[in-house]
């Protein structure tokens, strides 16, 4: 009885009553073809509540493949009826469920731009997730712990977000008008001192997107595991820099909240 009842409920998460389900179009990018092999089980899992179309790209010049699939999947919406762009990166390793868990938190928030929170791959519990302070070398890294500080999934004013796992729909006025770029630049402070900066495709992804008046929205909601040396989780807080986050807000006698210490 118990097993007839699930098949009734699975059955109804995947043919949605009275309306047709969202087309996902799921993209892979890679500089040569590999992933990891959580990765590759996440990218060809069977969501319940969304038809999938996936497509891979491979460049040695990652925004490359990342703009072949964005532009791929602009010009299908109208031919194929995809109605919703996700990408998920060769290195990231999402938890099961995972692509239906962002369509349902991007349609409940009306987000441009839902993106999971992906820890960075060092021991400092740092995230790709930031708030733009204006200049694009003074981004605001978030912690984990700024991160947990929010509701599982937030807004702030000014946020940057990661593209290794996330998801937008396809109908929006801006999607013709942004592209994913990596940007460089050296600042000389004087002659035998400079800075050397690089931000990644997701921050500029992300910057455009709200110029245009996108909202940006990023989740815990769903569990993604950075692989590199070490898996890097984002399921709790951790991390040196989290750490110290914490310890200087209980030092002040203040809440970790929004990306700031705030009383």
């Amino acid at each position: 009885m118990d097993e007839a009842n699930n098949e009734k409920e699975d059955a109804a998460l995947r043919e949605p009553q009275g309306q047709a389900q969202p087309h996902v179009f799921l993209a892979m990018p890679t500089y040569d073809g590999r992933l990891v092999m959580g990765s590759a089980y996440a990218w060809f899992e069977q969501p319940k509540t969304c038809h999938v179309t996936r497509v891979p790209a491979s460049s040695s010049l990652l925004a490359k493949a990342f703009n072949q699939l964005w532009v791929q999947a602009i010009l299908g919406a109208k031919k194929h009826g995809f109605t919703h762009f996700a990408m998920l990166h060769a290195d990231v390793v999402p938890e099961p469920g995972w692509l239906d868990i962002l369509l349902a938190e991007q349609l409940s928030t009306g987000a441009d731009i839902l993106s999971a929170v992906v820890a960075i791959k060092d021991m400092r519990g740092m995230t790709s997730c930031c708030i733009d302070m204006g200049r694009k070398r003074d981004a605001q890294i978030l912690t984990l712990a700024h991160v947990y500080a929010e509701t599982p999934t937030f807004w702030m004013p000014n946020l940057l977000v990661n593209t290794g796992c996330f998801i937008c729909p396809l109908d929006r006025p801006w999607v013709r008008k942004v592209h994913f770029e990596i940007t460089s630049g050296i600042d000389w402070l004087d002659e035998n001192r400079c800075r050397v900066w690089t931000e990644p495709e997701d921050w500029q992804f992300s910057r455009m997107v709200r110029a245009e008046g996108g909202t940006i929205f990023a989740t815990r909601k769903v569990r993604t595991k950075h692989v590199g040396i070490f898996s890097y989780g984002s399921d709790n807080v951790w991390g040196t820099e989290s750490q110290a986050a914490i310890d200087a807000a209980k030092s002040n006698g203040q809440a970790i909240a929004g990306g700031r210490l705030r009383k």
